[in-house]
């Protein structure tokens, strides 16, 4: 493939170098960004009320590389601190079962709602209600990444911060401090 191919198209420069790494040739590797119709969200400056939970959301397939786990982990450390949160996880997958033992074991189960699969218009809709995107993007045990997550793209049209992870291209949308922040993986 690599000798045949004329054109590459990554959709970050994470993966451009890791293709070039592998024999791609540079003129032939060219970066192609992604982008969603942000007339699909409201914009809508967030500052959560004062006394009342943040509202935090996670939307994405429920597998290790999305790092929901850690999503649970970071809101629990959250209520541990005093600090009311409202989580909402939009998604589904087989580790779902997993993924509420645990919100039940960090006993922010009453604060947490799995609500399955959403499609576009109930992510839209979730994202003009709530404060903040949570997505905790990690390397899974046998290496897969993301790309760059669409939702990261979807929550900053409709004026959401986004708290990440140093994963992936995710950095090259989301510039740590403002208006998001990123941790590393886990």
């Amino acid at each position: 493939l690599l000798r045949r191919g004329d054109l590459f198209l990554p959709i970050s420069d994470v993966w451009r170098q890791k293709l070039l790494s592998l024999g791609c040739r540079p003129g032939q590797t060219v970066v192609h960004r992604m982008g969603v119709e942000p007339g699909r969200f409201a914009f809508r400056t967030r500052r959560p009320e004062a006394g009342e939970p943040v509202k935090l959301l996670t939307v994405g397939r429920l597998v290790e590389k999305k790092g929901v786990e850690y999503g649970l982990r970071a809101a629990a450390e959250l209520a541990r601190r005093g600090i009311k949160i409202d989580y909402v996880v939009a998604g589904d997958g087989p580790l779902r079962p997993h993924l509420e033992r645990l919100a039940a074991a960090l006993e922010i189960g009453p604060s947490v709602r799995f609500m399955g699969w959403r499609n576009e218009e109930q992510v839209a809709a979730l994202m003009a209600e709530r404060d903040m995107l949570l997505a905790p993007s990690v390397t899974d045990a046998i290496g897969d990444q993301e790309g760059i997550p669409v939702t990261i793209m979807e929550a900053m049209a409709a004026g959401m911060p986004v708290v990440s992870t140093w994963h992936s291209g995710i950095p090259e949308l989301v510039e740590h401090g403002a208006p998001g922040f990123l941790a590393p993986e886990r």
